[in-house]
């Protein structure tokens, strides 16, 4: 599953940089575009190579750089909205109730494929640091980051085709800013590969692979590249995507649910040294 989202996030950030070359008048052919996806992908994983203190240092700079560069895309849009933008002539679903819940389940998959990334980070944190914060900050950040990105996205709508944003957007921004938001694009995707790469890494680590954790990277981030080519250049991108995000569904939400109530059945009480352990114990099987 995160090798799916590496090669997601990386179709986003190698059509960044097509739309910033388009912009300044470099149109890319087949084989120009391929060596672009591979930089792409040789970049992002070159950073999760190095680690937890590179990704961090590298975050702290770019939530802060790209949440302010996608939310200045309101500054633009607000003022085009059709605010009376007619609703689709036919429903995804095959009823206006299941269409909502489509919807609504596509949104989700989104926070719910980080659900197996809190563990990467919050071993970091001291043993006392209250749960209630942790909890409180986490979702803050998820929550606003989400409910801001589907209201940009649902504005947007109603002005172009969100088949396929990157190519679209732009018709409605100022071409100086068409940059800035390429450019935004392109360094959340990468910031987003980081953590999925890193966090893929140790993943494969934890199935007991005997390997180096940058080994477990470059594994991960192999598998990653040739779904990116695939999804680039042998597939419908936006389609293959919707399947993904509905696998994505089918896959973490049982996980999600089974890890919540045991979390619940056990008031949050766990050994810390038996979940580490492999072939016996508490917790294996």
């Amino acid at each position: 599953a995160v090798s799916g989202w590496v090669a997601v996030t990386s179709v986003f950030a190698a059509s960044a940089i097509v739309g910033l070359l388009n912009v300044v008048g470099i149109p890319l052919n087949t084989a120009a575009h391929a060596v672009l996806v591979a930089l792409v992908l040789l970049a992002q994983m070159i950073i999760a190579v190095y680690g937890y203190a590179m990704v961090m240092a590298a975050e702290r700079i770019v939530a802060v750089v790209v949440g302010t560069l996608l939310t200045g895309v309101l500054v633009f849009v607000l003022p085009q909205v059709n605010w009376a933008h007619p609703a689709a002539p036919e429903l995804a679903g095959s009823t206006t109730l299941g269409t909502w819940l489509l919807a609504l389940g596509t949104m989700f998959a989104g926070p719910l494929s980080w659900a197996n990334y809190a563990s990467d980070y919050s071993r970091y944190l001291p043993a006392d640091t209250d749960v209630r914060r942790v909890a409180f900050y986490s979702g803050l950040g998820m929550g606003v980051a989400n409910v801001l990105g589907c209201f940009i996205g649902a504005l947007l709508a109603t002005l172009v085709d969100m088949s396929d944003p990157l190519a679209n957007v732009p018709q409605v921004l100022p071409v100086w800013y068409t940059v800035a938001f390429m450019s935004a694009v392109l360094i959340g995707a990468l910031a987003n590969n980081v953590l999925n790469l890193y966090t893929a890494g140790l993943g494969l680590l934890a199935l007991h692979v005997r390997a180096p954790r940058w080994v477990a990277v470059v594994i991960i981030g192999t598998i990653a590249s040739v779904l990116t080519y695939v999804a680039i250049f042998g597939y419908n991108f936006m389609e293959l995507y919707a399947q993904f995000l509905l696998l994505t569904l089918v896959l973490l939400s049982p996980w999600v649910a089974i890890l919540l109530v045991d979390f619940w059945l056990r008031r949050g009480r766990y050994q810390p040294i038996a979940l580490h352990t492999w072939g016996h114990g508490p917790y294996w099987y």
